[in-house]
């Protein structure tokens, strides 16, 4: 039980330093009882960092027309052919206003405008063999790293949303779990209390020593703070969970508990790793930088610009070998961490039955008064246990399950990865 509440502590902790602080809301939702779709509808909603990554694709987009503008310009003042044939165009229309008016063209507005057209395609018609292939073919090059950039970012914010939503799913299923624990520890609290009791009447007659009674009392103390300082964090993670969806952060918040059921079926590293490849983000970025790099080394001679896209180019295959390598790590252990949480689940269910028979068999014998009122609170607190164990182990079942197909789409969340390490590596 110790360790457990260790681990919701971080676990709280980490989800509050990294979700609660970037992306609150400003919407209001007044529902008190809510489901984890309604939770993840509202953060996806609300969401700030979203709203914040939207306005960047705007930025983006509108850079990119520019630069697009900015190069359609420059075909069209190298099409020679193009200028010549406006030119005629312009200057047959004026043609045409001198024979209506007469000897002073001039006066009309027509003519004006017409009149500065010319001068502007003149001009022009001038730069044109002033423009070389070269300078067209760089800003084309421009443009499509403008839209690959919009692209970017456009995975990017589709991908903040699926991270949102497992995030989302990890605050409310650790929220869940807290209420659970603190629930059975306030249970535990009641039956100890009673058993200071008991033992304090023991002690008048003799039959205990002061220390045992001394130690009892403070077990129980160091309970009442476990149990005060939990509520602390789900008051914390509440309030975080609130600001997510837009609600005033003190408002009041009741989750509905679920059930994850099977099957549970196993996963192939190869088949995963395959998969999360084919769909990672950055893999690409780093193989069209490598595109760039080439790209550019065409327009210098320079050695030193050379030799800088040598060195950059080598350092970006690294950071390819590096990326897969690391994603190759990051799949073990989410699958190792999915086969462990589905027998941990099998294992609790197990767990549950043997001590529900237990809790079933202490509860006759106490009927019929064969054991204490303290014997059968203590089998009904390790039936209640075992209950919280198999709905803790579905919760990080699904958890697990949603973090590898969160993979397959090539997001890897590196907390939840950590965090799984360790899990396995202590066993749990």
């Amino acid at each position: 039980m110790r360790k457990l509440i260790c681990n919701l502590l971080v676990l709280v902790l980490l989800l509050t330093f990294n979700v609660g602080t970037v992306w609150a809301a400003d919407a209001e939702t007044t529902k008190d009882v809510l489901t984890l779709n309604e939770v993840k509808e509202l953060v996806l909603k609300n969401a700030r960092a979203l709203k914040s990554v939207e306005k960047q694709i705007d930025i983006i987009e509108a850079q990119s027309y520019s630069i697009y503008n900015a190069y359609a310009q420059i075909k069209r003042q190298v099409n020679s052919q193009y200028t010549l044939e406006k030119l005629n165009e312009i200057q047959e229309a004026m043609s045409q206003i001198q024979d209506q008016v007469g000897i002073n063209p001039e006066a009309t507005g027509q003519w004006y405008y017409l009149s500065a057209q010319q001068m502007i395609l003149q001009t022009q018609l001038m730069q044109t063999n002033s423009i070389g292939i070269t300078q067209i073919e760089q800003m084309r090059i421009s443009y499509e790293r403008a839209r690959d950039g919009l692209a970017d970012a456009k995975r990017a914010y589709e991908d903040l949303e699926k991270t949102l939503a497992f995030s989302t799913e990890k605050l409310y299923t650790t929220i869940l779990n807290l209420e659970n624990v603190i629930q059975l520890l306030e249970k535990q609290y009641d039956a100890a209390m009673n058993k200071v009791k008991a033992l304090r009447l023991q002690q008048e007659l003799g039959l205990v020593t002061s220390d045992m009674v001394t130690n009892t009392e403070v077990s129980v103390s160091n309970l009442a703070q476990n149990i005060k300082s939990l509520k602390e964090v789900l008051q914390k993670s509440k309030w975080t969970l609130n600001d997510l969806m837009g609600r005033d952060p003190d408002s009041k918040l009741q989750l509905v508990g679920f059930t994850v059921e099977g099957p549970f079926p196993t996963e192939n590293y190869d088949t995963v790793l395959a998969q999360v490849l084919a769909n990672n983000a950055d893999l690409p970025k780093l193989e069209r930088q490598l595109r760039y790099y080439d790209q550019d080394g065409n327009y210098t001679d320079d050695s030193n610009d050379i030799r800088v896209l040598s060195a950059n180019i080598e350092n970006t295959k690294l950071s390819i070998e590096n990326l897969k390598q690391s994603i190759k790590e990051s799949v073990k252990v989410l699958v190792a961490n999915h086969d462990a949480k589905a027998k941990n689940y099998q294992l609790a269910e197990v767990n549950l039955s043997t001590a529900q028979k237990t809790y079933e068999w202490a509860k006759k014998k106490y009927e019929l008064g064969i054991i204490s009122k303290l014997d059968f609170e203590d089998a009904e607190i390790a039936y209640q246990q075992k209950l919280n164990e198999k709905v803790n182990a579905g919760y990080e079942y699904m958890l697990a399950r949603n973090a590898l197909e969160l993979a397959k789409q090539g997001i890897i969340d590196s907390q939840y990865v950590a965090t799984a390490q360790a899990s396995l590596a202590g066993g749990m």
